[in-house]
């Protein structure tokens, strides 16, 4: 397939299937949001009204960095599991972009199951907060280390064709716009009835004990952990620096869930431009947008079985329990993001036992 992807007529091919997809997001916007073009000149004219560094600007710094360092944290665990299970050749055998993404996502799921250990004993406190991100942050450093000398070693060359830049820059305007969206304050519905608000009140009860009034403390609250680690952690420089830092944790699992398709195709022996146009698709669903930017969890749900989906396939055709450790680890995850993930479960059951069955 890859050899097929290469000939010479890749590049007129790949430039028709874009711009076909750019025209079907076209018709989808214009026949949903038409009325909105008529208030494009007020929009612009608004553009106007105010400074353009407020005093937010601070806020939105400071939760830029708190995130980073979470996604650090994140990187430091994941890389120390993800190594030991399959140790020092992991990245001759996958891709290697795929293989940071797989140690944040793991460091991610694990994180998450830690601060609900931590709120289930009433843990829920700033210096609990700072000593997690330390003891996050200590193998990071090591890892990245690591990352950075198998990276310089098993290099793969950069795109150097204009419409590989292209996609690039494409791909990265919706995701951006998405994380400066995410650092303002947050207007979705479901973000103030309990993405933010639950964890709120979680860190002001120093515990995850149900919330009187508030049925959605008993939803699945896998990804607001992280929110409740931001809000930990950005409390001492104010509220809005706690919501911000909480915005852009969640608006991480976007460009990781990029990332993965990327390298979920580069690993299946697809071209990079095809790769990049892959990547542009889900990029530019207007719904990945509107959820990264509203704090949602979906994107990371979605980064979870699609990674999990890849620990199938490894599975599949090698039959190493340690790939079933993996799609474990991001099915429960996913599962502790949104419970309808039982549906994918059931899936990924049927397959397995399929798959054991044709081996017996």
């Amino acid at each position: 397939m890859s050899k097929d992807l290469n000939k010479p007529g890749t590049f007129s091919l790949a430039a028709v299937a874009v711009a076909a997809w750019a025209g079907v997001l076209l018709i989808a916007f214009f026949a949903n949001r038409g009325e909105d073009v008529d208030k494009l000149g007020q929009f612009v004219g608004n553009l106007g009204g105010g400074p353009l560094a407020g005093a937010g600007i601070f806020d939105s710094f400071v939760g830029l960095l708190i995130a980073g360092a979470i996604a650090a944290a994140w990187f430091g665990i994941g890389n120390l599991i993800v190594s030991r299970a399959f140790g020092p050749d992991a990245s001759n055998e996958n891709s290697h972009l795929l293989n940071v993404i797989l140690s944040l996502a793991v460091g991610a799921a694990v994180w998450s199951l830690v601060w609900f250990l931590l709120g289930l004993a009433g843990l829920y406190s700033r210096p609990v907060a700072v000593v997690a991100l330390v003891l996050g942050l200590l193998p990071a450093i090591v890892g990245l280390i690591k990352f950075k000398n198998a990276a310089n070693a098993n290099s793969e060359p950069q795109p150097g064709g204009v419409f590989d830049k292209l996609l690039l820059v494409l791909a990265a305007v919706p995701v951006l716009l998405s994380l400066i969206a995410s650092l303002a304050p947050p207007t979705a519905k479901d973000t103030l009835l309990y993405h933010f608000s639950v964890p709120k009140a979680f860190v002001a009860q120093g515990s995850s004990a149900f919330i009187e009034g508030n049925i959605a403390s008993y939803l699945a609250l896998g990804t607001e952990m992280h929110v409740v680690w931001a809000m930990l952690l950005g409390g001492p420089f104010g509220e809005r620096a706690g919501e911000a830092a909480s915005g852009a944790a969640v608006w991480l699992f976007f460009p990781l869930l990029l990332a993965a398709v990327f390298g979920f195709a580069r690993s299946a022996g697809i071209t990079r431009r095809w790769s990049l146009i892959a990547v542009l698709m889900v990029a530019t669903v207007p719904t990945a947008y509107h959820v990264a930017a509203s704090a949602y969890i979906d994107l990371a749900l979605a980064l979870y079985v699609l990674l999990a989906v890849f620990a199938l396939t490894r599975w599949w055709r090698s039959l190493e329990s340690r790939w079933l450790i993996l799609v474990a680890i991001f099915l429960g995850a996913a599962l502790a993001s949104k419970l309808t993930t039982l549906f994918v479960i059931a899936a990924f059951a049927l397959v397995i036992m399929m798959r054991a069955r044709s081996e017996a």
